[in-house]
């Protein structure tokens, strides 16, 4: 929803209230949708369904009536894909898949608005969605809408990498915490993971040709990292740290097992850890820093986005991060989101 609406504040004059308020419904939509959809065969739901939610609230925004906002999402239905299997292989593409959906929902209800139709049964149609894609349970996605939100229910992550991880990541840190593991005390380690997480970063540690994207879908990297630096953070999934000859060589040093017993998605996780004295140590995580249960601070929030800001190509100074940062806080009081990037 960010960039969607971020690129319509450009051409429809936008409050910052405004823009809340749109997003919050997008949020909202999106993960009603993603609560209605049942088991489905590799999808990557970000992008298939929230290519819906992109043009049917850009339609909004751009005010149009109910039939063309229902254009739109029959417009999107011929832009709804995204597949796990880039997540599985650890390619660079996953990043492509939710910007995707940005866009060809913006550019689905631009269509809408000078008049091009599609299905109004994008969803639930003879060939739309559900038939296609995956079932959509209606009544998981209405259930109490507009008395309740469920996107309040939505993760914020801790750490830079793929979601499978942040157990074992925590296991790792529990670790040091509780018995200051060092790294060069290692001889073995051993990462339990549910079957759904070591699907997605249990494979055996390759860098290839995209160092970062494989370090972020990997169990090994993972938690060899955290014993490595003492940490997580995004510093440590730059090509030249995931590259260091130490972190490879305790990556190799642990192996990855699949309990097939556990029901949960990412957890819990079980990090063990043998060293060379003889000694050994476990540790299990069954609740993940920044879920509803377990939620961040503000400040873990704000130097999360400090450390964001700071980095990539194009990193911002301390300063224009800051200020960034100050703009966000007060976007409620922003007049026109056409100002909101003179910092």
């Amino acid at each position: 929803m960010v960039p969607a609406l971020l690129a319509l504040a450009d051409i429809v004059p936008m409050s910052g209230r405004q823009f809340i308020a749109a997003h919050v419904a997008g949020d909202e939509m999106m993960v009603r949708l993603g609560l209605a959809a049942g088991k489905n065969p590799g999808w990557f739901l970000t992008s298939a369904l929230g290519v819906f939610v992109s043009a049917a609230i850009s339609a909004r925004v751009l005010g149009l009536p109910i039939a063309q906002i229902r254009a739109a999402a029959g417009i999107a239905l011929s832009r709804a894909a995204g597949s796990q299997q880039t997540l599985i292989e650890g390619s660079f593409s996953k990043r492509l898949q939710s910007a995707y959906a940005a866009k060809d929902g913006v550019e689905a209800a631009l269509l809408a608005q000078i008049g091009v139709t599609g299905p109004l049964n994008a969803l639930t149609g003879a060939a739309g969605f559900a038939s296609l894609y995956t079932t959509l349970d209606a009544d998981k996605a209405l259930d109490q809408l507009g008395e309740t939100y469920r996107f309040t229910s939505l993760t914020l992550k801790q750490y830079p990498s793929c979601f499978c991880n942040h157990a074992s990541i925590v296991a790792a840190l529990d670790l040091i915490r509780l018995h200051d593991v060092q790294s060069n005390l290692i001889e073995s380690g051993q990462i339990i993971l549910t079957p759904l997480s070591a699907r997605l970063v249990g494979a055996p540690f390759m860098p290839g040709d995209n160092p970062q994207v494989a370090a972020q879908f990997s169990a090994q990297y993972s938690v060899a990292n955290v014993f490595y630096r003492r940490g997580f953070r995004i510093g440590d999934i730059e090509p030249a740290a995931v590259l260091d000859p130490g972190v490879l060589a305790l990556a190799s040093r642990f192996e990855v097992r699949i309990d097939q017993t556990l029901a949960g998605k990412f957890t819990p996780a079980t990090v063990a850890v043998s060293l060379r004295d003889g000694t050994e140590h476990r540790a299990a995580v069954h609740s993940i820093p920044g879920t509803p249960e377990d939620p961040l601070s503000n400040k873990q929030v704000v130097n999360k986005a400090a450390a964001c800001f700071a980095s990539g190509p194009n990193a911002l100074g301390e300063k224009r991060a800051a200020a960034l940062i100050s703009g966000i806080d007060s976007l409620e009081s922003i007049v026109s989101m056409r100002d909101f990037w003179k910092f």
